[in-house]
């Protein structure tokens, strides 16, 4: 991992997705991620596998401190008798409901539209609103990104770092139909939220 940009970071989520062998690794309990002799809090998924079942990407998400321009080298061990000890700290809640999932103090409509259903910090709650993505047509009409018959899956459910992912199509003018993807990360070393369509 380098620091390119000259500033410190402290706590600084990183995501990585790195190649396995065919048949190296059946499952994701048998991983570990090290620097140096210390073992570093990570959270890792099967992000596909193979045909015959074992993973073929991992995605591994940790948070990490350097310097100014520092680099730092990590080892993924992973196989029989390798099992991971290291705690996430503050983890990332996920509760899942009916029409709405809640990451932390931010809570997501299941259809995108609204995209963010409230936000509480401290005492403060940020009340519902219209929000998300719209579509501007060559017209000047606005047609919201999402709604019924949008499809919800949670990618990475945390505690170190969640994706989620939202799709469908939004209906045009003259039948037109405009496939999207929306895709919400939160790490939970910092209070922000990247939304990208």
């Amino acid at each position: 991992v380098a620091e390119t940009t000259g500033i410190r970071r402290n706590f600084y989520p990183i995501n990585a997705c790195v190649p396995v062998p065919t048949g190296a690794l059946s499952g994701t309990d048998e991983v570990r991620l090290m620097r140096g002799d210390e073992e570093v809090a990570a959270q890792v998924a099967a992000a596909s596998r193979w045909p015959d079942g074992s993973v073929q990407w991992l995605t591994v998400d940790f948070n990490a401190s350097f310097g100014p321009e520092e680099t730092q080298s990590y080892r993924l061990e992973y196989g029989p008798g390798v099992s991971a000890r290291g705690e996430p700290g503050r983890g990332l809640s996920l509760v899942e409901e009916t029409d709405a999932i809640q990451v932390g103090r931010v809570r997501f409509g299941k259809t995108a539209a609204p995209l963010v259903g409230s936000v509480t910090y401290r005492d403060e709650a940020i009340a519902p609103g219209r929000n998300g993505f719209v579509v501007e047509d060559a017209g000047g009409t606005a047609h919201a990104v999402g709604g019924d018959g949008t499809r919800f899956e949670i990618i990475r459910g945390g505690p170190l770092y969640v994706e989620l992912r939202y799709s469908g199509e939004v209906a045009l003018g003259d039948g037109v139909r405009l496939p999207f993807v929306v895709t919400v990360e939160m790490p939970n070393s910092k209070s922000w939220v990247k939304a990208t369509a």
